[in-house]
């Protein structure tokens, strides 16, 4: 006997039923199950919309596990969440290219979050940060000033987020060469400019 039947819901459960399945997984950390639960949404004929894609790509990235999300079974299921999002249109909205732009960033596919970052018709603050912290938190120190110097330049005005994501930037690793010396004087200009 299914569970669907046992206690009592309709044996082809909506789409507001696998959105909150989603978000208990997001809490238990649970990204193996969110995309069983994703399978199991598409073989129900249900049509996922860019709710779905958010939380679904949110339940993977927040696995308690660092070994897990480097694993190249989560960057292939990535790949896929990503085709179906294509296909589904759900790519047009920023949030949601943000989402997997970050989950990207957390499984250290720095080349892929580029791209969907390039790749974003309206980015905003949010998207700038998860680029710039993914850059960061991968040890790219140099890229992430980089990219926040760029995202002065285009006219976005960093948030506190944008800020603490940066502190790790300003190690050691990145105060030896000339370059990042005048990399660094600029983003202390641009910071006491705004």
């Amino acid at each position: 006997m299914s569970l669907s039947r046992t206690v009592g819901l309709s044996p082809s459960p909506s789409l507001s039923f696998f959105h909150t399945v989603f978000k208990s997984y997001i809490e238990s950390k649970n990204s193996g199950r969110a995309l069983v639960l994703f399978r199991q949404l598409l073989q129900s004929n249900v049509r996922p919309n860019d709710l779905t894609f958010s939380l679904l790509l949110m339940a993977c990235g927040s696995s308690s596990s660092s070994s897990a999300l480097n694993s190249m079974k989560e960057r292939l299921e990535a790949n896929q969440i990503q085709t179906h999002l294509v296909k589904s249109g759900g790519d047009q909205f920023v949030y949601v290219s943000t989402a997997l732009l970050n989950l990207y960033m957390k499984l250290g596919c720095i080349k892929h979050a580029q791209l969907m970052f390039d790749d974003m018709r309206d980015g905003d603050v949010v998207s700038w940060n998860a680029l710039i912290c993914g850059y960061s938190r991968n040890g790219y120190d140099f890229g992430a000033l980089e990219l926040f110097v760029q995202m002065l330049r285009e006219d976005f005005i960093p948030s506190h987020t944008t800020m603490v994501s940066l502190v790790p930037s300003y190690g050691p690793r990145e105060r030896g060469s000339r370059e990042s010396q005048a990399l660094l004087c600029e983003v202390a200009a641009a910071v006491f400019s705004f």
